[in-house]
Parts: structure tokens; C-alpha cells; sequence
């Protein structure tokens, strides 16, 4: 259970990650070098959300119990 959790805040930080480093390769290199940098905080983006949802799937789960 609180590997999930660590899971989860690994992907935000990742998509936070991301997002700052794609916005800085944007305004100093251009928007073609930063879209590969976007698209990877897409993808850590909705990887959280998915171990989100499995996080709070899992603590339902075991309260019923």
C-alpha cells in the first residue's frame, strides 16, 4: 500500500520534472527540441493518475475488509 503511494508522488515529481524542463528547452531552444520533453510528461501524467486510481481502488478494498 505505501508502495503506491510513493509510486504515484514519483510520477507527479516526474511530470513536474518534465514540464519544467520542456517549458526551458522551449524558450531557449525552441519548441521542436521540447516536444519530446512534453510528451514524457504526458505519459508520467497519466501514469499517475492511473496508480492514483489503483492506490484508492486498493484502500477501498482493504476498509471493506
Amino acid at each position: 500500500m505505501k508502495i503506491l503511494r510513493i509510486l504515484e508522488i514519483s510520477w507527479l515529481l516526474i511530470a513536474i520534472g518534465a514540464v519544467c524542463a520542456a517549458t526551458y528547452k522551449w524558450m531557449s531552444a525552441g519548441l521542436n527540441q521540447a516536444v519530446f520533453i512534453y510528451i514524457i510528461a504526458i505519459i508520467a501524467t497519466i501514469f499517475y493518475f492511473l496508480r492514483r486510481k489503483q492506490r484508492i481502488t486498493m484502500q477501498k478494498k482493504n476498509s471493506s475488509n
